[in-house]
Formats: structure tokens, C-alpha cells, sequence
């Protein structure tokens, strides 16, 4: 029998390599889990004055961190830029995968087969975050997730995000999908630049789908005074990350904050930001926006040469032989042409009606009337029936008030008259039959030092303007009812 001294002696030689094994795993195990808790133990944050592009505070701004959630914001940006290139619109249907159902949540619960539509899409990404939609939509657009991760960090590149990897659509557990607090301000700031006709789905609180009812996690959204949206995030790995966009007045700050502990300590640190930030934005607009990576259509083209009107001249009485001569003819006018030879050129160029191609609105008839013929443009443009839904594609505008229905759809505001013109037709011609019967009116407003005209749609009860704001704001119109008082 051996002795106990010779058989340790015999078992640490057989234990030394074993253990010394099991050393060097602990050792690589411990520093996986350093590294990866090194990007999720700190926070990381960064507050950036919209209107000026200035940089108003930063904290490890450019050290990688895990997106978690917020990696759908990339998502929604390859959405809208499929929107505006025809490639989608919002009444599209996806279909779900059985890989996609699968996703772990947050979710909606879909199935294998299930349909949804995009407008129901983007709700189900901005409020409940849903990872199974994420997926459904990285399928249909790339085939797999993979290649939509892959175009999701090329188009990470092509708009200046230098530091973000994305591995999927969702932001599901991944440790090689990276990004910076500085690059998610990048990616908010691009999407209030190209998409403003989307971004008024960020602000979404709740939406429902089969009955259910989702609301959002983002009390910033909730509660923060001019808080207009953008995404929560969490995986254990990140810790709990937000990016916000806040206006209040004429300024504008959007912050990201990553790595708080729990949701609470996120949002008061975000609230701290945000409202710091506020106190030192500018109220002046400086930046400009960045389209160098927009999509072609929403790269702004140089406006048409306005169309010149040609004044009718009266045609001189021509003498004949032997006869009296006969009284001056009249002169014809054409649909370009202006019959009153005492209208300046000038004036005419200040019609209402412009020549945008794909918003004509043609100069009205006058219909004879017994007070006469018409003594300006102005009074020809009164005389003239506007407002009416025409058989042709073109489409009238209106300037004057309806005297039917005391609520108003307004979508937008702008510092012209003739912009809020063309932002009617726009949305007329893009509505269908959504605004039918309704009289399109801009009426002027005083705004601290500047006079704007907002665009709206007149004519409607409470139940169907909010009806018909619901419908705008599916097709991408961002909208609002307003009674007249």
C-alpha cells in the first residue's frame, strides 16, 4: 500500500495539469465576461443641439457599447427609405416566417403565415419593440436576417457611423454588435433630415393588433415636456439605453444615454440631459441638413422656372376699302394668357395657381356673372370655382374659408403662402378619397416674430376630421385636428 504522502504526491502530479487546464478557462472564461461587462459596467451618453449641430455634452461618446433595442431605429430607416423609393408603401403586407414567430420577446405573437401591414409594422417597432416583426421585415426585404444586418451596416457607413456593427434587425443578444452614443445621435438626426414625412410615428404611445392593446415603455415620450419620440433599448449585457428627441419652443436637443442600471435611473439621468441641454441649445437654426446619403427622391431638386403668362394685346381696327372700318376685335385668351391689358406682368407671376408639374392647379374659368368683368387677377381668382373636386388628376386650391364644419386639418405650417399651397395639393393628390369634399385654406398666424401660413383642410365635424387625420397619418402624413373657433 502506498504511503498518503506518495499518494498526493502521485495525485498533484496527475492534478497539476488538470488543474492548471482548468486555471487557464476560468482565466479566458472571466475575461469573456470582463469584456463583455466592460461595455455594458459604464454609461455612455451625449446630448447634441439639433439646430446648430453643436455638441452640448458627451461621456464616452465614441466607446463602443451594445445598441440592444435601438438597433431598430436602423431598421425603421431602411423601412422609410423603401417607402419613399416605391419599393413599400404603408398598406404593404409582410408575412411572417416561422423563424420570426419564434423570436423571443418582446413580441406581438405572431404565427408562421401571418400578414401584417407596414403601417402596423412600424407601430409594433416604435411602441412594443417587437423582435418577431423585426425579423418578419429583415426576411421580406434582404431574404435572410443575415443580409439585412449586412445592409443595415453598409448603410451605417454611408451615413457616418464609423463605429456601429449590426448582426440583426432586432438587437437581440449579439456581442459583435457594436455601437457609440455619438453614432445613434448620427442615426436620430438622419432620420428627422430624410424622412420628415415619417417621423411622426416615433411619437406613438400605444397602437393595437388582434384585439390587443400595446403601449410603450418610453416615459420620456409620456412625460418629458416636447418630447416628439425615438427608442428604448435593453439587454442584460447593455444595461438599459434610450436615445430622445426633445422641442420645446424653436429649440431642439436629442440625447442618448446607455448603460443605466434600471429603467428609473435611465430616465432621470436622461430628464438631467435633456433639460441641461434645453437651457443651452440655440433657438436659431444653423445646421443643415444632411441628404448626402438620402434616398434620390428626397434629394431636393431645383425648382421649374416659373411659367410666364403672356398678356393678351388688344388687336388694332384694320381698315377695309370702301367700307367703314369695323369696331376692335377682342382678343382671344388662352388658358396662359390674362384678358385684363391693364395687369402687369409682375402681377400675374403672383398668381396663386404655380406651375409645380406634378400639382398643377390650371387658371380657373370665370363664369359670367352680372357684376361685370372681373378688375384684377384677384377678383378673377374669387369669381373662379375653386376648391371643388375636379373629374382630372389636377387639383384646385382654395384660399378662402369653408362655411360648413368647424374643425380644421392642418398639415403643416410654412413661411410662404404658395408653400402651404403645394403642401395641400401634395397631400390632396396623395390622400384620394380621404379629404373628399373638403375646401383647402392657409390661413396666416403671427408667430413670435415671423408669419407663417398653415396648411389645412377645412369643412369637417369633430368624429370626421379625427377619422380622416387617423387615415393621413397611415399614408405617411404627419397631421393634426384643430377646431375653429
Amino acid at each position: 500500500m502506498l504511503s498518503t504522502d506518495l499518494q498526493h504526491r502521485r495525485h498533484g502530479r496527475i492534478r497539476g495539469p488538470l488543474s492548471q487546464m482548468v486555471a487557464v478557462a476560468a482565466a479566458i472564461a472571466l475575461a469573456s465576461v470582463n469584456g463583455t461587462s466592460a461595455l455594458a459596467a459604464k454609461t455612455a451618453s451625449m446630448v447634441v443641439d439639433a439646430n446648430t449641430g453643436k455638441v452640448l455634452h458627451a461621456k464616452s461618446s465614441t466607446a463602443q457599447r451594445y445598441p440592444a433595442s435601438l438597433t431598430k431605429l436602423m431598421t425603421l430607416y431602411v423601412i422609410f427609405e423603401r417607402i419613399e423609393r416605391g419599393k413599400l408603401t404603408y398598406r404593404s403586407t409582410i408575412t411572417a416566417s416561422a423563424r420570426a414567430a419564434s423570436r423571443p420577446p418582446s413580441k406581438i405573437g405572431l404565427r408562421p403565415g401571418d400578414k401584417i401591414s407596414v403601417a402596423t409594422v412600424v407601430k409594433a417597432l416604435v411602441v412594443k419593440s417587437a423582435n418577431d416583426v423585426a425579423t418578419a421585415v429583415a426576411e421580406h426585404i434582404s431574404g435572410s436576417e443575415p443580409a439585412f444586418a449586412r445592409l443595415m451596416t453598409a448603410k451605417a457607413r454611408e451615413l457616418g457611423m464609423k463605429n456601429t456593427v449590426f448582426r440583426n434587425a432586432s438587437g437581440l443578444p449579439d456581442h459583435r454588435q457594436v455601437t457609440t452614443a455619438r453614432d445613434m445621435i448620427t442615426l436620430a438626426l438622419r432620420l428627422r433630415d430624410h424622412f420628415p414625412k415619417h417621423y411622426h410615428n416615433f411619437r406613438l404611445t400605444k397602437f393595437s393588433y388582434r384585439g390587443r392593446r400595446f403601449r410603450t415603455h418610453n416615459a420620456i415620450v409620456r412625460s418629458f415636456p416636447g418630447a416628439d419620440g425615438m427608442k428604448t433599448g435593453y439587454i442584460r449585457a447593455s444595461g438599459f439605453n434610450i436615445v430622445s428627441s426633445v422641442q420645446r419652443g424653436r429649440k431642439h436637443v436629442i440625447a442618448a444615454v446607455f448603460g443605466g442600471r434600471t429603467a428609473r435611473v435611465r430616465n432621470r439621468l436622461a430628464r438631467i440631459l435633456l433639460t441641461r441641454g434645453l437651457s443651452r441649445a440655440s433657438v436659431r437654426r444653423t445646421r443643415r441638413p444632411n441628404l448626402k446619403a438620402a434616398p434620390p427622391r428626397l434629394i431636393a431638386k431645383p425648382r421649374p422656372a416659373p411659367r410666364r403668362y403672356r398678356v393678351a394685346k388688344l388687336s388694332p381696327p384694320r381698315p377695309r376699302l370702301l367700307r367703314a372700318p369695323e369696331p376692335a376685335r377682342p382678343a382671344r385668351t388662352s388658358r396662359r394668357s390674362v384678358s385684363d391689358p391693364n395687369v402687369s406682368l409682375a402681377r400675374v407671376r403672383r398668381i396663386v395657381f404655380f406651375s409645380d408639374r406634378h400639382h398643377l392647379a390650371p387658371t380657373p374659368k370665370v363664369r359670367s356673372t352680372s357684376r361685370g368683368k372681373p378688375r384684377s387677377i384677384e377678383d378673377l381668382i374669387k369669381r373662379s370655382r375653386v376648391g371643388q373636386q375636379p373629374a382630372s388628376p389636377a387639383r384646385r386650391l382654395v384660399t378662402r374659408p369653408t362655411a360648413h364644419g368647424s374643425y380644421q386639418i392642418q398639415v403643416g405650417a410654412y413661411l410662404s403662402q404658395i408653400e402651404a399651397q403645394r403642401q395641400l395639393a401634395r397631400v390632396r393628390i396623395t390622400a384620394g378619397g380621404v379629404l373628399r369634399g373638403s375646401l383647402g385654406v392657409t390661413p396666416m398666424v403671427e408667430a413670435g416674430d415671423r408669419t407663417l401660413y398653415r396648411a389645412r383642410f377645412a369643412g369637417f365635424d369633430a368624429r370626421r376630421a379625427a377619422r380622416a387625420c387617423e387615415e393621413l397619418r397611415t399614408q405617411g402624413v404627419d397631421c393634426h385636428v384643430a377646431r375653429v373657433e
